[in-house]
Protein backbone atom coordinates (compact mmCIF):
# COMPACT_ATOMS: atom_id res chain seq x y z
CA UNK A 1 0.00 0.00 0.00
CA UNK A 2 1.34 3.41 -0.88
CA UNK A 3 1.78 5.63 2.13
CA UNK A 4 1.57 9.37 2.35
CA UNK A 5 3.74 11.77 4.29
CA UNK A 6 3.27 15.32 5.40
CA UNK A 7 5.10 18.00 3.44
CA UNK A 8 6.65 21.05 4.95
CA UNK A 9 6.26 24.13 2.91
CA UNK A 10 9.54 25.82 2.20
CA UNK A 11 8.62 29.46 2.57
CA UNK A 12 8.03 30.50 6.17
CA UNK A 13 5.00 32.64 6.94
CA UNK A 14 5.62 35.73 9.05
CA UNK A 15 2.21 37.25 9.57
CA UNK A 16 -0.13 39.04 11.93
CA UNK A 17 -2.64 36.97 13.92
CA UNK A 18 -6.42 36.94 14.12
CA UNK A 19 -6.62 35.73 17.65
CA UNK A 20 -7.81 38.81 19.59
CA UNK A 21 -1.51 47.01 -13.32
CA UNK A 22 0.03 44.12 -15.02
CA UNK A 23 2.17 43.58 -18.15
CA UNK A 24 2.51 40.33 -20.05
CA UNK A 25 5.53 38.75 -21.67
CA UNK A 26 5.53 35.80 -24.09
CA UNK A 27 6.77 32.46 -22.87
CA UNK A 28 10.45 32.15 -23.56
CA UNK A 29 11.91 29.05 -25.10
CA UNK A 30 13.33 26.69 -22.45
CA UNK A 31 16.84 27.75 -21.56
CA UNK A 32 19.72 25.59 -20.40
CA UNK A 33 19.14 25.53 -16.69
CA UNK A 34 20.06 22.08 -15.45
CA UNK A 35 21.88 21.76 -12.12
CA UNK A 36 25.30 20.21 -12.47
CA UNK A 37 25.96 16.92 -10.65
CA UNK A 38 28.33 16.90 -7.73
CA UNK A 39 31.74 15.45 -8.25
CA UNK A 40 31.24 13.53 -5.00
CA UNK A 41 28.15 11.65 -6.25
CA UNK A 42 30.09 8.54 -7.27
CA UNK A 43 31.90 8.50 -3.94
CA UNK A 44 28.60 8.88 -2.12
CA UNK A 45 27.16 5.91 -3.98
CA UNK A 46 30.22 3.80 -3.25
CA UNK A 47 29.91 4.63 0.42
CA UNK A 48 26.35 3.29 0.56
CA UNK A 49 25.51 0.11 2.42
CA UNK A 50 26.70 -2.76 0.23
CA UNK A 51 23.60 -4.90 0.83
CA UNK A 52 21.28 -2.49 -1.01
CA UNK A 53 21.96 -2.97 -4.73
CA UNK A 54 19.54 -0.30 -5.94
CA UNK A 55 21.09 2.58 -4.00
CA UNK A 56 22.61 5.00 -6.45
CA UNK A 57 20.70 3.81 -9.52
CA UNK A 58 17.42 5.08 -10.99
CA UNK A 59 15.32 3.11 -8.46
CA UNK A 60 17.18 4.39 -5.41
CA UNK A 61 14.50 5.97 -3.15
CA UNK A 62 16.99 8.64 -2.06
CA UNK A 63 17.09 9.93 -5.64
CA UNK A 64 13.51 11.14 -5.21
CA UNK A 65 14.39 13.39 -2.27
CA UNK A 66 14.70 17.16 -2.56
CA UNK A 67 16.50 18.82 0.36
CA UNK A 68 16.06 22.37 1.57
CA UNK A 69 18.81 23.83 3.74
CA UNK A 70 18.08 26.16 6.64
CA UNK A 71 19.29 29.09 4.51
CA UNK A 72 16.73 28.26 1.80
CA UNK A 73 19.03 26.72 -0.81
CA UNK A 74 17.62 23.69 -2.60
CA UNK A 75 19.30 20.44 -3.67
CA UNK A 76 17.47 17.91 -5.82
CA UNK A 77 18.08 14.22 -6.64
CA UNK A 78 19.05 13.26 -3.13
CA UNK A 79 21.58 16.06 -2.82
CA UNK A 80 23.45 15.28 -6.03
CA UNK A 81 22.50 18.45 -7.90
CA UNK A 82 24.13 21.81 -7.47
CA UNK A 83 22.61 24.29 -5.02
CA UNK A 84 19.65 26.27 -6.31
CA UNK A 85 18.16 29.52 -5.07
CA UNK A 86 14.51 28.61 -5.52
CA UNK A 87 11.36 27.01 -4.15
CA UNK A 88 10.22 23.39 -4.41
CA UNK A 89 6.55 22.70 -5.17
CA UNK A 90 4.60 20.91 -2.45
CA UNK A 91 4.38 17.65 -4.41
CA UNK A 92 8.16 17.51 -4.78
CA UNK A 93 7.97 17.18 -8.57
CA UNK A 94 9.10 20.66 -9.58
CA UNK A 95 11.60 23.26 -8.42
CA UNK A 96 11.26 26.87 -9.53
CA UNK A 97 14.42 28.96 -9.45
CA UNK A 98 16.06 32.01 -10.99
CA UNK A 99 19.27 31.75 -12.98
CA UNK A 100 21.22 34.55 -14.69
CA UNK A 101 20.52 34.76 -18.42
CA UNK A 102 22.61 36.34 -21.12
CA UNK A 103 23.04 40.06 -20.52
CA UNK A 104 22.86 42.15 -17.36
CA UNK A 105 19.35 43.53 -17.77
CA UNK A 106 17.31 40.34 -17.47
CA UNK A 107 17.14 36.96 -15.78
CA UNK A 108 15.31 33.70 -16.34
CA UNK A 109 12.89 31.94 -14.02
CA UNK A 110 12.84 28.23 -14.80
CA UNK A 111 10.72 25.23 -13.84
CA UNK A 112 12.57 21.94 -13.86
CA UNK A 113 11.94 18.34 -12.96
CA UNK A 114 13.35 17.62 -9.51
CA UNK A 115 14.14 13.98 -10.31
CA UNK A 116 15.90 14.46 -13.67
CA UNK A 117 16.98 18.12 -13.75
CA UNK A 118 15.18 18.56 -17.09
CA UNK A 119 14.07 22.13 -17.78
CA UNK A 120 10.28 22.12 -18.17
CA UNK A 121 9.70 25.80 -18.91
CA UNK A 122 11.49 29.13 -18.70
CA UNK A 123 10.39 32.76 -18.74
CA UNK A 124 12.57 35.85 -19.06
CA UNK A 125 11.98 38.39 -16.30
CA UNK A 126 13.59 41.55 -14.98
CA UNK A 127 16.86 41.47 -13.03
CA UNK A 128 17.34 41.32 -9.25
CA UNK A 129 14.28 39.15 -8.60
CA UNK A 130 14.09 35.91 -6.63
CA UNK A 131 11.38 33.27 -6.33
CA UNK A 132 9.39 33.93 -3.18
CA UNK A 133 6.48 31.48 -3.43
CA UNK A 134 5.01 28.83 -5.73
CA UNK A 135 1.35 27.91 -6.19
CA UNK A 136 -0.06 24.61 -4.97
CA UNK A 137 -0.01 23.23 -8.52
CA UNK A 138 3.56 24.39 -9.08
CA UNK A 139 2.54 26.21 -12.28
CA UNK A 140 2.63 29.76 -10.85
CA UNK A 141 5.52 31.56 -9.20
CA UNK A 142 5.73 34.98 -7.60
CA UNK A 143 9.06 36.80 -7.47
CA UNK A 144 10.28 39.89 -5.67
CA UNK A 145 13.33 42.07 -5.09
CA UNK A 146 12.39 42.56 -1.41
CA UNK A 147 14.06 40.61 1.37
CA UNK A 148 12.71 39.20 4.61
CA UNK A 149 13.51 41.64 7.40
CA UNK A 150 14.54 44.28 4.88
CA UNK A 151 13.78 47.98 4.88
CA UNK A 152 13.24 48.72 1.18
CA UNK A 153 11.18 51.81 0.37
CA UNK A 154 9.41 49.94 -2.44
CA UNK A 155 9.06 46.38 -3.71
CA UNK A 156 8.83 44.92 -7.21
CA UNK A 157 6.50 41.89 -7.39
CA UNK A 158 6.01 39.74 -10.50
CA UNK A 159 3.65 36.78 -10.94
CA UNK A 160 4.56 34.30 -13.69
CA UNK A 161 2.84 31.27 -15.24
CA UNK A 162 5.09 28.57 -16.69
CA UNK A 163 2.92 28.31 -19.84
CA UNK A 164 1.81 31.88 -20.59
CA UNK A 165 4.52 34.05 -19.05
CA UNK A 166 4.05 37.12 -16.88
CA UNK A 167 0.53 37.54 -15.48
CA UNK A 168 1.07 40.48 -13.13
CA UNK A 169 3.73 43.10 -12.44
CA UNK A 170 3.48 45.57 -9.55
CA UNK A 171 5.77 48.08 -7.84
CA UNK A 172 4.44 49.00 -4.40
CA UNK A 173 5.62 51.08 -1.43
CA UNK A 174 7.11 49.21 1.52
CA UNK A 175 9.16 46.08 2.03
CA UNK A 176 6.72 43.40 0.83
CA UNK A 177 7.67 39.72 0.56
CA UNK A 178 5.10 37.43 -1.15
CA UNK A 179 4.31 34.39 0.93
CA UNK A 180 1.58 32.40 -0.83
CA UNK A 181 -1.03 32.49 -3.56
CA UNK A 182 -4.70 32.52 -2.64
CA UNK A 183 -6.69 29.47 -3.71
CA UNK A 184 -9.58 31.61 -5.04
CA UNK A 185 -9.82 32.58 -8.73
CA UNK A 186 -11.94 35.23 -10.48
CA UNK A 187 -14.42 34.27 -13.17
CA UNK A 188 -12.99 34.77 -16.64
CA UNK A 189 -9.51 35.55 -15.32
CA UNK A 190 -6.11 34.85 -16.83
CA UNK A 191 -5.25 32.05 -14.42
CA UNK A 192 -3.97 34.32 -11.64
CA UNK A 193 -5.63 33.92 -8.21
CA UNK A 194 -7.53 36.91 -6.83
CA UNK A 195 -4.93 37.47 -4.14
CA UNK A 196 -1.30 37.04 -3.14
CA UNK A 197 -0.51 37.01 0.58
CA UNK A 198 2.45 39.27 1.31
CA UNK A 199 4.43 40.03 4.44
CA UNK A 200 5.00 43.70 5.13
CA UNK A 201 8.11 44.33 7.22
CA UNK A 202 7.51 47.40 9.35
CA UNK A 203 10.86 46.86 11.03
CA UNK A 204 13.27 43.94 10.67
CA UNK A 205 11.58 42.18 13.59
CA UNK A 206 8.00 43.46 13.18
CA UNK A 207 5.68 42.03 10.54
CA UNK A 208 2.07 42.10 9.40
CA UNK A 209 0.15 40.30 6.68
CA UNK A 210 -1.52 41.97 3.74
CA UNK A 211 -3.32 40.63 0.66
CA UNK A 212 -2.36 41.96 -2.77
CA UNK A 213 -5.51 42.16 -4.89
CA UNK A 214 -4.24 40.97 -8.27
CA UNK A 215 -7.09 42.67 -10.16
CA UNK A 216 -6.88 46.17 -8.62
CA UNK A 217 -3.25 46.06 -7.46
CA UNK A 218 -4.35 47.32 -4.01
CA UNK A 219 -3.22 45.95 -0.65
CA UNK A 220 -6.02 44.89 1.70
CA UNK A 221 -6.41 43.30 5.14
CA UNK A 222 -6.84 39.53 5.57
CA UNK A 223 -9.92 38.08 7.21
CA UNK A 224 -10.06 36.36 10.57
CA UNK A 225 -9.91 32.63 9.79
CA UNK A 226 -12.54 31.80 12.45
CA UNK A 227 -14.75 34.86 11.97
CA UNK A 228 -14.96 36.01 8.35
CA UNK A 229 -16.92 39.11 9.39
CA UNK A 230 -13.71 40.53 10.88
CA UNK A 231 -10.50 41.70 9.25
CA UNK A 232 -7.12 41.46 10.94
CA UNK A 233 -4.82 44.47 11.22
CA UNK A 234 -2.20 43.51 13.78
CA UNK A 235 1.56 43.86 13.80
CA UNK A 236 3.51 41.03 15.41
CA UNK A 237 6.93 41.29 16.97
CA UNK A 238 8.03 37.75 16.32
CA UNK A 239 10.24 35.53 14.19
CA UNK A 240 8.99 32.57 12.16
CA UNK A 241 11.02 29.43 12.79
CA UNK A 242 9.48 26.53 10.88
CA UNK A 243 6.33 25.73 8.92
CA UNK A 244 4.04 22.87 7.84
CA UNK A 245 1.40 22.82 5.10
CA UNK A 246 -1.98 21.10 5.41
CA UNK A 247 -2.88 20.31 1.78
CA UNK A 248 -6.29 18.85 2.73
CA UNK A 249 -7.56 22.05 4.35
CA UNK A 250 -5.30 24.51 2.48
CA UNK A 251 -3.72 25.79 5.71
CA UNK A 252 -0.17 26.95 6.29
CA UNK A 253 1.04 26.66 9.89
CA UNK A 254 4.09 28.55 11.14
CA UNK A 255 5.78 28.28 14.52
CA UNK A 256 6.73 31.73 15.83
CA UNK A 257 8.94 32.92 18.65
CA UNK A 258 8.14 36.31 20.10
CA UNK A 259 10.98 38.79 20.57
CA UNK A 260 11.51 40.86 23.73
CA UNK A 261 13.05 44.33 23.86
CA UNK A 262 16.45 42.78 24.56
CA UNK A 263 16.15 40.62 21.43
CA UNK A 264 15.68 37.35 23.33
CA UNK A 265 12.82 34.93 22.61
CA UNK A 266 9.80 35.21 24.89
CA UNK A 267 6.59 33.37 23.99
CA UNK A 268 5.62 31.06 21.14
CA UNK A 269 2.52 30.49 19.05
CA UNK A 270 1.48 28.83 15.81
CA UNK A 271 0.22 31.18 13.13
CA UNK A 272 -2.39 29.74 10.77
CA UNK A 273 -2.90 31.10 7.26
CA UNK A 274 -5.90 29.88 5.24
CA UNK A 275 -5.20 30.09 1.53
CA UNK A 276 -8.76 31.11 0.70
CA UNK A 277 -8.39 34.05 3.12
CA UNK A 278 -7.98 34.03 6.87
CA UNK A 279 -5.41 34.20 9.65
CA UNK A 280 -5.47 32.98 13.24
CA UNK A 281 -3.00 32.26 16.05
CA UNK A 282 -2.90 29.14 18.19
CA UNK A 283 -1.69 29.43 21.77
CA UNK A 284 0.77 26.74 22.80
CA UNK A 285 1.10 25.01 26.18
CA UNK A 286 3.69 27.02 28.16
CA UNK A 287 5.29 23.78 29.33
CA UNK A 288 6.64 23.20 25.80
CA UNK A 289 8.93 26.23 26.37
CA UNK A 290 9.06 26.98 22.64
CA UNK A 291 9.62 30.66 23.30
CA UNK A 292 13.23 29.70 23.93
CA UNK A 293 13.66 26.25 22.36
CA UNK A 294 13.71 25.28 18.65
CA UNK A 295 10.50 23.39 17.94
CA UNK A 296 9.09 21.45 14.99
CA UNK A 297 5.70 21.06 13.26
CA UNK A 298 3.97 18.33 11.26
CA UNK A 299 0.49 17.74 9.80
CA UNK A 300 -0.92 14.30 9.03
CA UNK A 301 -1.64 13.60 5.34
CA UNK A 302 -5.42 13.81 5.74
CA UNK A 303 -5.45 17.14 7.57
CA UNK A 304 -6.78 15.78 10.85
CA UNK A 305 -4.10 16.87 13.32
CA UNK A 306 -1.30 19.37 13.74
CA UNK A 307 1.62 18.21 15.88
CA UNK A 308 3.96 20.56 17.77
CA UNK A 309 7.18 19.11 19.18
CA UNK A 310 9.68 20.57 21.66
CA UNK A 311 13.25 19.47 22.45
CA UNK A 312 12.25 19.34 26.12
CA UNK A 313 10.41 16.09 25.38
CA UNK A 314 6.93 17.49 24.87
CA UNK A 315 4.64 16.71 21.94
CA UNK A 316 1.22 18.37 21.55
CA UNK A 317 -1.58 17.69 19.07
CA UNK A 318 -4.30 20.05 17.79
CA UNK A 319 -7.44 18.80 16.06
CA UNK A 320 -7.56 20.86 12.87
CA UNK A 321 -11.35 20.82 12.52
CA UNK A 322 -11.48 22.64 15.89
CA UNK A 323 -9.24 25.36 14.49
CA UNK A 324 -11.73 25.89 11.66
CA UNK A 325 -14.86 25.69 13.82
CA UNK A 326 -15.71 29.07 15.44
CA UNK A 327 -17.89 27.29 18.00
CA UNK A 328 -14.96 25.34 19.44
CA UNK A 329 -11.91 26.72 21.24
CA UNK A 330 -8.88 24.92 19.76
CA UNK A 331 -6.60 23.52 22.44
CA UNK A 332 -3.55 21.27 22.39
CA UNK A 333 -4.83 17.86 23.46
CA UNK A 334 -3.28 15.46 24.17
CA UNK A 335 0.20 16.53 25.31
CA UNK A 336 2.69 13.69 25.84
CA UNK A 337 6.19 13.68 27.35
CA UNK A 338 9.28 11.72 26.42
CA UNK A 339 13.07 11.97 26.82
CA UNK A 340 14.40 15.47 26.17
CA UNK A 341 17.17 16.43 23.76
CA UNK A 342 19.01 19.36 22.22
CA UNK A 343 16.74 19.60 19.15
CA UNK A 344 13.76 17.81 17.65
CA UNK A 345 12.24 16.73 14.33
CA UNK A 346 8.73 15.38 13.72
CA UNK A 347 6.91 13.64 10.87
CA UNK A 348 3.24 12.64 10.57
CA UNK A 349 2.30 9.67 8.36
CA UNK A 350 -0.87 7.70 7.61
CA UNK A 351 -0.30 5.37 10.55
CA UNK A 352 1.83 7.09 13.17
CA UNK A 353 3.76 10.12 14.32
CA UNK A 354 7.55 9.89 14.25
CA UNK A 355 9.52 12.19 16.55
CA UNK A 356 13.31 12.34 16.85
CA UNK A 357 15.10 13.85 19.84
CA UNK A 358 18.74 14.69 19.12
CA UNK A 359 21.44 14.33 21.78
CA UNK A 360 18.85 12.69 24.05
CA UNK A 361 19.35 12.99 27.79
CA UNK A 362 19.81 9.76 29.72
CA UNK A 363 20.54 7.57 26.69
CA UNK A 364 23.74 5.56 26.29
CA UNK A 365 26.87 7.06 24.75
CA UNK A 366 27.18 6.95 20.97
CA UNK A 367 23.49 7.63 20.40
CA UNK A 368 22.98 10.78 18.36
CA UNK A 369 19.18 10.59 18.23
CA UNK A 370 16.28 8.74 19.80
CA UNK A 371 13.48 8.05 17.27
CA UNK A 372 9.98 7.22 18.53
CA UNK A 373 6.95 5.94 16.62
CA UNK A 374 3.73 7.09 18.35
CA UNK A 375 0.02 6.47 18.01
CA UNK A 376 -1.36 9.44 16.04
CA UNK A 377 -4.39 9.90 18.34
CA UNK A 378 -3.21 9.05 21.85
CA UNK A 379 0.53 9.76 21.29
CA UNK A 380 1.27 6.50 23.10
CA UNK A 381 4.65 5.02 22.21
CA UNK A 382 4.51 2.15 19.69
CA UNK A 383 8.22 1.45 19.24
CA UNK A 384 11.59 3.17 19.30
CA UNK A 385 15.11 2.94 17.91
CA UNK A 386 18.34 4.86 18.27
CA UNK A 387 20.37 6.50 15.52
CA UNK A 388 24.09 7.18 15.27
CA UNK A 389 23.39 10.32 13.22
CA UNK A 390 21.45 13.36 14.33
CA UNK A 391 18.05 13.76 12.67
CA UNK A 392 17.56 17.25 11.26
CA UNK A 393 14.63 16.35 8.99
CA UNK A 394 12.56 13.30 8.08
CA UNK A 395 10.36 12.05 5.25
CA UNK A 396 8.85 8.77 4.09
CA UNK A 397 9.27 6.74 0.93
CA UNK A 398 6.29 5.49 -1.09
CA UNK A 399 6.87 2.02 0.38
CA UNK A 400 6.78 3.18 3.99
CA UNK A 401 10.47 3.33 4.86
CA UNK A 402 11.80 6.31 6.79
CA UNK A 403 14.28 8.82 5.36
CA UNK A 404 16.57 10.56 7.85
CA UNK A 405 18.83 13.52 7.10
CA UNK A 406 21.55 14.83 9.38
CA UNK A 407 25.26 14.93 10.12
CA UNK A 408 25.97 15.24 6.40
CA UNK A 409 24.16 12.05 5.44
CA UNK A 410 20.87 11.04 3.84
CA UNK A 411 19.74 7.63 5.04
CA UNK A 412 16.79 5.29 4.50
CA UNK A 413 15.81 2.95 7.37
CA UNK A 414 12.95 0.57 8.07
CA UNK A 415 10.46 0.94 10.93
CA UNK A 416 12.91 -0.66 13.37
CA UNK A 417 15.78 1.62 12.39
CA UNK A 418 17.76 -0.87 10.31
CA UNK A 419 19.81 1.03 7.73
CA UNK A 420 18.77 0.13 4.19
CA UNK A 421 20.87 2.67 2.32
CA UNK A 422 22.82 5.88 2.72
CA UNK A 423 24.60 8.58 0.78
CA UNK A 424 26.88 11.39 1.85
CA UNK A 425 25.62 14.93 1.31
CA UNK A 426 27.56 17.94 -0.02
CA UNK A 427 29.85 19.53 2.54
CA UNK A 428 28.37 22.98 1.94
CA UNK A 429 24.74 21.97 2.39
CA UNK A 430 24.67 22.90 6.08
CA UNK A 431 21.72 22.19 8.35
CA UNK A 432 18.74 20.58 6.60
CA UNK A 433 15.36 22.14 7.26
CA UNK A 434 13.06 20.13 4.99
CA UNK A 435 12.87 16.93 2.94
CA UNK A 436 10.32 16.64 0.13
CA UNK A 437 9.85 13.30 -1.63
CA UNK A 438 8.85 13.37 -5.30
CA UNK A 439 8.62 10.63 -7.93
CA UNK A 440 11.56 8.50 -8.96
CA UNK A 441 12.95 9.13 -12.45
CA UNK A 442 10.93 7.34 -15.13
Amino acid sequence: MQRHHSIVVLAIVLTACGNSASSSQPLAAPSTFTPSPLASDAAATAATAANVPNVGDATDPLSAVTLVASDGRVWTRGGTSGALDGVVAADGKTVVAVAPSSGEESATVAWFDSSTGETLAAVDIGPALRVSAVSSSGDLAVLTDAKAGGAAASSHIVAVDRRTGTLGDWTMPGNLVPEAFSDAFPDGGNGLPIGIFVIEYIRPDVYRVRVLDTISGVLSLPLNLRNKSQTVDEAMEAIGRTAAFDSANRLLFTLYQGVADDGLPTTAFVHTLGLINGVYCLDLPPALALGELPGALAVDPWGRRLYVASPNGGLAAFTIRDILDPAVAPVAEPVAWFESGASVAVLATDDDVVVAFNAPVGVEDGVAALVLHLDPVTLAELRRFTSDIAVEAMAMTATGDLILAGDGRLRVVNAMGTVLGERRLPDDLGTIATLVVGPLPA
